[in-house]
């Protein structure tokens, strides 16, 4: 069975390969210097009783421009919880791991937004895969880039979140 658990030291980290060098450096690099320094926090997908990371996102919190926003809203940067990475390790493909990281993505920026003003969660997708896996549980262009993506509040509150 898969947990999702706040990134420790006690992950193994090394062997993670997800084909992106950059999604593979940063979590094997950075993520623990980011999460020291309060930057962002990584979630990582393990098998139960087991310490390699078969999957990560980290998240943290950001603003966008409201300009970049197509909805009527006051003229003030949007409060928005930011996935700035999301990767499945090679060997965890085709187990809609990708998906359950999304999920409890989404579900701790709710947690998130009943405490302070989050308007929605934004991502920047890689490459157009990545943009068609955002798209399908509905988030949206931002005006500025059709890579960089949103999913407002209300639209995860009526998501299904299982």
């Amino acid at each position: 069975m898969i947990t999702i658990e706040k990134l420790s030291p006690h992950h193994e980290r090394r062997s993670f390969d997800c084909g992106v060098e950059e999604l593979n450096s940063y979590l094997q690099r950075y993520s623990s210097q980011h999460e020291r320094k309060g930057i962002g926090r990584t979630y990582v997908a393990v098998n139960e009783g087991d310490i390699r990371v078969l999957g990560y996102y980290t998240i943290s919190s950001s603003a966008v421009a409201f300009d970049l926003v197509p909805e009527n809203l006051p003229r003030h940067p949007v409060p928005v919880a930011l996935v700035s990475r999301l990767a499945v390790d090679h060997t965890a493909r085709r187990q809609r791991l990708g998906e359950t990281l999304l999920v409890h993505a989404l579900r701790s920026a709710q947690r998130a937004a009943k405490i302070v003003g989050i308007y929605a969660v934004v991502v920047d997708a890689l490459d157009e895969p990545a943009r068609s896996f955002y798209l399908k549980y509905g988030f949206e262009e931002l005006t500025d880039d059709r890579l960089h993506l949103y999913l407002s509040m209300k639209a995860i509150e009526r998501l299904a979140l299982e």
